[in-house]
């Protein structure tokens, strides 16, 4: 007896009819929240490049523009600010206007060599801090495009101090850094209250270390400041990491020393690499840098995640992202994207046979569920492949 075969796929006629009501209902449904870390991928994709520079710092501006200001973009070619509308990265770079009390570096023939920047979101204005002609500590109205000088008494001529906003006091924390260029290591630290006018910077407890080059940024929702490695007054790495309590930042004691858990091991002790947190999860990462050894120099392309969920127990996971690979670097720039919710990265130095080029490259380290090769998976009964 012949039977005929059943129909394997009645749902997919009814697709065109049921797509739509699903859609509206999928539209309807509360924001999911973000997965596990587990359950992340992580991705570098190419931004726009520009110039090459090295020794600068990143930010990202109220009006959601990155911007790159300071360092050099080779030895003795000063580097110029600029900025890169985050809306659309596939345009060009433009040149970060200013007039007024413009920054001068002191030294003749160089750019603004560790300079460090930050955003003051309220103020919608930028502070910098270099060794410059006319004075150390500089405003920019990012409305106006207006430079302003500060008058104060205190002397900060530093190479590549320590700048870090503390968003919940609104003020900027200042510490460390090379007095002149010298090689003269410093341990002071100072704080400037950006919300009231005619503020100058006060003095806080010194730090318990004197390094360069470390990586550091604020975790807001414990309020400390995690500093990580850094290059010593010999030269050498420094395999440390520290953190400060800004709640508690006029006590002697506010700075605790920290040893990560590192179940699966743990980044070594670096030069010139960034840290950045993302601002939600309590999640670091840190990026990058260099190992100076008799050998030379050796620099780094590898990207960590630090689970500062219990500040307590933070702990060490090392990530592998997809997408192109970033050259190895040090020095380079990078700051957290709040609206686009990803890492962005610009220029940096490579050394190879002796010889530093400076890089032009922007990154994003985009950050976002996981989800198996291209696909969408739908309930079983709209799967393409579901064969009842």
């Amino acid at each position: 007896m012949t039977t005929t075969a059943p129909t394997k796929r009645p749902v997919r006629r009814m697709l065109p009819l049921i797509l739509p009501l699903l859609v509206a209902l999928l539209a309807q449904r509360p924001a999911v929240a973000m997965p596990d870390h587990e359950d992340l991928r992580y991705a570098w994709t190419q931004l726009a490049s520009d110039q090459p520079l090295a020794g600068h710092s990143a930010l990202v501006t109220p009006g959601n523009a990155l911007v790159v200001i300071g360092g050099e973009s080779g030895f003795g070619l000063p580097g110029r600010a600029r900025q890169l509308d985050l809306a659309s990265p596939e345009g060009s770079w433009t040149d970060l206007r200013g007039s007024g009390d413009l920054p001068r570096p002191r030294q003749t023939g160089r750019g603004l060599i560790g300079a460090r920047a930050l955003v003051d979101p309220e103020g919608d204005r930028l502070l910098l801090v270099c060794d410059c002609e006319e004075g150390q500590t500089f405003f920019l109205d990012l409305d106006s495009g207006v430079w302003s000088r500060m008058e104060s008494e205190r002397s900060l001529p530093l190479w590549f101090p320590a700048l870090v906003y503390d968003a919940a006091r609104r003020r900027a924390v200042l510490f460390g850094g090379d007095l002149y260029g010298t090689n003269t290591l410093q341990d002071a630290a100072y704080s400037l209250d950006l919300s009231q006018d005619g503020s100058d910077w006060e003095p806080l407890p010194p730090t318990p270390f004197a390094y360069l080059h470390q990586a550091l940024a604020v975790e807001s929702g414990s309020g400390h400041l995690v500093v990580a490695f850094g290059q010593d007054g010999m030269g050498q790495p420094v395999d440390a990491i520290w953190r400060l309590d800004l709640a508690r930042i006029d006590e002697a004691d506010a700075w605790q020393r920290l040893t990560p858990i590192a179940p699966e091991g743990a980044p070594g002790a670096r030069i010139g690499a960034s840290l950045i947190f993302d601002g939600e999860s309590a999640a670091g990462y840190l990026f990058g840098g260099y190992v100076a050894s008799e050998a030379g120099a050796e620099d780094l392309a590898d990207l960590w995640r630090l689970d500062y969920d219990d500040p307590g127990r933070p702990s060490w996971e090392r990530l592998e992202a997809e997408g192109a690979v970033p050259q190895p670097r040090a020095g380079h720039g990078a700051v957290w994207d709040a609206r686009g919710g990803r890492m962005l990265v610009y220029g940096g130095a490579r050394t190879a046979g002796g010889d530093a080029s400076y890089l032009d490259e922007a990154l994003a380290l985009e950050i976002g569920p996981a989800i198996a090769g291209s696909r969408i998976y739908l309930p079983a009964a709209f799967n393409g492949n579901d064969d009842r």
